[in-house]
C-alpha cells in the first residue's frame, strides 16, 4: 500500500500531535458534524488521542517498513502526506541537530518514517472499526474499553424530532451507561504541536535495523482500574464535542410550538368551506348559550359584526362547532386542508 498522496489542500493538515493528525483519516465517510475546533484543541491538550492513520492488520514481529505498508489508504480528498516537511518533521530535525546528528534531508525524512513505524509497536485494535492504532489510545470512562478517536466522534445524542422532544445522552457502546466519555493517557514523550520543552522521542538509527522509542509507550493492558464520572476533568464526553445539542433541542421545541399554534382560516363559497390561510391564533368555540352573551356584550361595534356573521353563515358555525377546536392542536387538519386546496 502506498503511503504518499497529493499535497493539495494541506493547510491545517500539516499540524500533527505525537505523529497523529488533528483531522480524521478517512475511516468514516459520513457527515462530520462535531465541533472541529474543540476536537483539535482537545488533541493538542493531550486529552484526546490524535487521529492516527490506522493499520489494517498488525503482527508483533513486523518491522517498521512492514508496519507502515499496512497503514490504511487515505481518500484522495483527505491525503495528509506530501513533499513539504510537516511541523513534526521539523521538530524531529531540530532535535537531531541538537543531538549532533547532522544528516542530509533525505536521511532526516527516512528517520521520520521509521519514527512513525515505531509508534505502532504494541498496536491495539479498536473493537468498533476493527483497525489497529498506536497503544496511546482512548479508553471508555465507564468500562475501560478501547475506542479510537475516529469512532468516538461518531457517537452522539439522538436528534430530537417533533414526536420525540427529548434528547437522551449518548450511551456507552460497550456497557450502555449514559453520558459516554473517554479518558486518554498520552505517551511520556511529545512530538509536534505542544512539544516545545517536553521530552522528545529519540529513535535508534534505522541502519541498525531497529527503532524503538527511548521512553516506553504506555502499556496496552496495564492501565488504571477504576471508572470516572462524566464530570471528571480527565473525561471528554460526546456532549463536549457537540455543545450545540441544547440549541438544537430548543429549536425543535420552538418549531413544534409554532406549528401547534397555527389555525386555519375558512371561507364559505356556496355550500363549501374553503381554507384560505393559516393564522397563529387559537380558536376556542363558545357554547351556544355563551355565544349570544358574547355578542351582546360586544355592543354595536366589532362584536355585533361577528354576531351577524354567525347568523348569516350557519353552515360555517356548524362545521366549526363539529371540529375539536377547544384548545387542541389542529396542525394536521390545517396542513392537509390547506395543501389540498392549493
Amino acid at each position: 500500500m502506498g503511503n504518499t498522496g497529493s499535497s493539495s489542500g494541506r493547510g491545517q493538515h500539516d499540524e500533527t500531535v505525537d505523529f497523529g493528525a488533528l483531522v480524521p483519516q478517512g475511516v468514516y465517510t459520513g457527515p462530520k458534524d462535531w465541533n472541529h475546533a474543540i476536537v483539535a484543541q482537545l488533541i493538542v491538550d493531550r486529552k484526546l488521542a490524535p487521529f492516527y492513520r490506522p493499520l489494517e492488520d498488525y503482527e508483533e514481529d513486523w518491522d517498521d517498513e512492514t508496519i507502515l505498508a499496512h497503514r490504511k489508504e487515505l481518500p484522495e480528498s483527505e491525503s495528509l502526506q506530501g513533499e513539504t516537511p510537516t511541523r513534526a518533521e521539523s521538530a524531529a530535525s531540530s532535535t537531531h541537530s541538537r543531538l549532533g546528528h547532522h544528516k542530509r534531508p533525505s536521511a532526516v525524512k527516512e528517520n521520520q518514517r521509521f519514527s512513525e513505524g515505531a509508534i505502532y509497536r504494541g498496536a491495539v485494535d479498536c473493537p468498533i472499526c476493527f483497525l489497529y492504532y498506536p497503544p496511546n489510545i482512548n479508553y471508555s470512562r465507564c468500562c475501560e474499553q478501547v475506542i479510537c478517536t475516529e469512532c468516538f466522534v461518531q457517537i452522539k445524542r439522538a436528534d430530537p424530532t417533533p414526536t420525540h422532544l427529548v434528547s437522551e445522552p449518548a450511551a456507552c457502546p460497550y456497557c450502555m451507561q449514559e453520558n459516554f466519555g473517554v479518558v486518554y493517557t498520552p505517551p511520556s514523550w511529545r512530538a509536534g504541536i505542544g512539544s516545545e520543552g517536553a521530552t522528545p522521542p529519540s529513535w535508534a538509527d534505522p541502519a541498525n535495523g531497529t527503532s524503538q522509542p527511548s521512553s516506553p509507550l504506555p502499556p496496552t493492558m496495564k492501565r488504571r482500574r477504576k471508572s470516572f464520572g462524566a464530570d471528571s476533568p480527565e473525561v471528554v464526553t460526546t456532549d463536549q464535542i457537540r455543545p450545540d445539542w441544547e440549541a438544537k433541542l430548543a429549536a425543535v421545541r420552538a418549531a413544534v410550538a409554532r406549528r401547534a399554534n397555527r389555525r386555519i382560516i375558512m371561507r364559505q363559497v356556496g355550500d363549501r368551506l374553503i381554507p384560505v390561510g393559516i393564522t397563529s391564533g387559537r380558536i376556542h368555540p363558545l357554547p351556544d348559550g355563551e355565544q349570544g352573551e358574547a355578542a351582546e356584550g360586544s355592543g354595536e361595534g366589532r362584536g355585533s359584526r361577528r354576531s351577524r356573521r354567525r347568523q348569516q353563515n350557519p353552515d360555517l358555525n356548524q362545521f366549526l362547532g363539529s371540529m375539536p377546536l377547544g384548545g387542541q392542536d389542529l396542525e394536521e387538519v390545517i396542513s392537509r386542508s390547506f395543501i389540498a386546496c392549493l
